[in-house]
This record gives C-alpha cells, sequence and structure tokens, in this order.
C-alpha cells in the first residue's frame, strides 16, 4: 500500500520564513516604485501648470494673481479692493490663480462658469470649486480628495496642493493680503499677489532663479482650509518657515466656516509641505519643474521666493 507524502511541519515553517522574508525584501522596494510613479506624475502636473502660466503670460502679458477680488476687468487683472474686504462682504472672491488658470490647462468649460460680480455669494461659484481636478494635485497626497465643507451653508470646496508663492519670509502675513502687488514693497513682491502679479520683465533676478508654484499639503481635517484649490489663502505660500517646517496659519482653525475663523486668526501663513521623502516639487518662473530639498538655506529658499532682492543665489 503506498503512502502519500507531505510537508512535515519543519518544511512547512521553513517555507513560511521564507516567504516573509521575500515581503519584508520586496515591499520597500515597491513602495518606492510606487512612491517614484507618485512623483513623476506629481512633475508632470507641476509641468502642465508652469506651461500654463506661460500661456496665460503670452494671452495677458501678465501672469496670474494669487488672489483675486470679484471683478475681472478682462485683462487678467482684477480690478478691485482686497481680499479682506472682499471675504468681509461675504462675496465669491475665492477663484484665484488656479482658477484663472483653468482655459490654460483644458478646462475651459469650467471656467466659463465662473460668475464676477461685485454681489456674488461665497455659494455663486460653488459649482465651480467643488470640483476635484487631478491636475490640480499631488498623487503622494492622500488627503486631498478630502473636501473642505461648509457648516450650514450645503457647500463644499475641493482641495489642491499646488500654491503660488506669495512673498520672501520678511513680509508680515496680514500686509501681504491687505496689499495689493503692485502696492507690495519691490525686495518682498513674489511672483503673484493680491489682484496683481509680474510680468516677466518685472522679474528682475531672471525667471530661472525665482519660485512661481511649489507644493503644499492638503488639510486632514473636514473644517481646515489649507489646500483648497480655488480659495487665494489656502493656496498660497507666504511668511516664514522653510521646507516641510514651520507653523501653519490655519492649524488651529476649528470654525467650520470659513471667514470668520480666518480672520479670527490673524496668521495665514502657510508652509510649503509634501508627501516626497526629503522636500518638496516646484515651478520655477521658466516652467522648469526643480525638486527643492528641505535642508536647503534658509536664505536661498527666501531668496527664491522673491523677484527682484538681487541677491546672488548658489547652485540648490
Amino acid at each position: 500500500m503506498s503512502r502519500k507524502s507531505a510537508f512535515t511541519l519543519v518544511e512547512l515553517l521553513v517555507v513560511i520564513a521564507i516567504i516573509g522574508i521575500l515581503v519584508a525584501l520586496l515591499l520597500p522596494a515597491i513602495q518606492a516604485a510606487r512612491e517614484a510613479a507618485r512623483r513623476t506624475q506629481c512633475g508632470n502636473n507641476l509641468k502642465q501648470l508652469g506651461v500654463a502660466l506661460h500661456n496665460y503670460h503670452d494671452t495677458y502679458r501678465v501672469l496670474p494673481p494669487a488672489g483675486i477680488g470679484s471683478v475681472n476687468n478682462g485683462n487678467g487683472i482684477v480690478a478691485d479692493t482686497t481680499i479682506d474686504d472682499d471675504i468681509g462682504n461675504d462675496r465669491g472672491v475665492y477663484i484665484n490663480y488656479l482658477g484663472l488658470l483653468l482655459p490654460f490647462v483644458e478646462q475651459q468649460a469650467l471656467y466659463d462658469q465662473i460668475v464676477y460680480a461685485n454681489n456674488a455669494s461665497m455659494n455663486t461659484n460653488r459649482d465651480v470649486w467643488v470640483q476635484f481636478l487631478p491636475a490640480y494635485v499631488c498623487p503622494s497626497d492622500a488627503f486631498a480628495g478630502k473636501s473642505y465643507r461648509f457648516t450650514g451653508r450645503g457647500s463644499t470646496m475641493a482641495r489642491g496642493t499646488y500654491a503660488a508663492v506669495g512673498s520672501d519670509d520678511t513680509l508680515e502675513q496680514s500686509a501681504f493680503w491687505r496689499t495689493k502687488w503692485e502696492s507690495l514693497p519691490a525686495r518682498n513682491r513674489g511672483v503673484m499677489g493680491v489682484a496683481g502679479a509680474a510680468r516677466f520683465a518685472s522679474i528682475i533676478d531672471g525667471q530661472s532663479n525665482v519660485l512661481a508654484v511649489i507644493e503644499v499639503n492638503a488639510a486632514i481635517a473636514a473644517n481646515d482650509a489649507r489646500g483648497i484649490w480655488a480659495y487665494a489663502p489656502g493656496a498660497t505660500v507666504i511668511g516664514r518657515g522653510g521646507i516641510n517646517v514651520g507653523q501653519d496659519g490655519f492649524q488651529d482653525c476649528t470654525n467650520e466656516i470659513l471667514m470668520p475663523c480666518l480672520n479670527s486668526s490673524g496668521n495665514r501663513n502657510f508652509v510649503s509641505r509634501s508627501y516626497h521623502p526629503g522636500g518638496v516639487q516646484s515651478v520655477l518662473g521658466d516652467a522648469s519643474v526643480r525638486f527643492i530639498n528641505e535642508s536647503i538655506d534658509q536664505s536661498v529658499y527666501n531668496w527664491l521666493r522673491a523677484i527682484a532682492d538681487s541677491n546672488s543665489l548658489p547652485a540648490f
């Protein structure tokens, strides 16, 4: 009578141990490969934004503002007072540089829905800013798919992860949001500001030496305004802080109604962060994509954010 062969307990344990070792060896490699793919996609998104900025400039002879009012005068610059005044009046002011770039990232139909009017409420453009746009999101940021939610207003705002670079780190945050870009001290100006932005000719330091767009993290909490792609303070890097280091002015935002929360915080500093190991990706003024290491010297990072400080940049 023949006997059937089978694994002994020792053999089974050896096989399980070998499988466990192989998984332990392969899993980090798989995760690294996935992050490399996500980082490549993020870089592609940023490259498209850089091209869109240049196409916008070709059309209007000026870059789009980081934050706008509610009246578009038809030539790429918003003729209005300040962001704070509009927010206090509960008007539809949230469409920022990413909103103005919609026609240049194959979103003309969405752009055509935007209403620019002095009597626009914040719900007027809700069908626009509720839209999740993959082109505006780093795929490494798992929280970007969670919308900001307005309590009692029946509306949400989608998040993104690409912010305009508004100023160097010497400008007090509230001064930035209460001052039109053209009225800022020249040495403090970034590429984009409130109700105005640079022309290429005004970037004295050279387009390849200034940051135009940089990564930020979308907020984790539903009532935190960071990363809202169509809302200027949620998608503009200003104030003090390095790469992945510093305090965000929105982090104590607990009131789910956006405007009172921001007005009471007194600080809208927004630090550049990402889920890429070691730093963040960015777009320079010449539309090139660069990875900025989180160990970059703070002075160099500051100089990169100003368009006319005349500082000589080392390799970075």
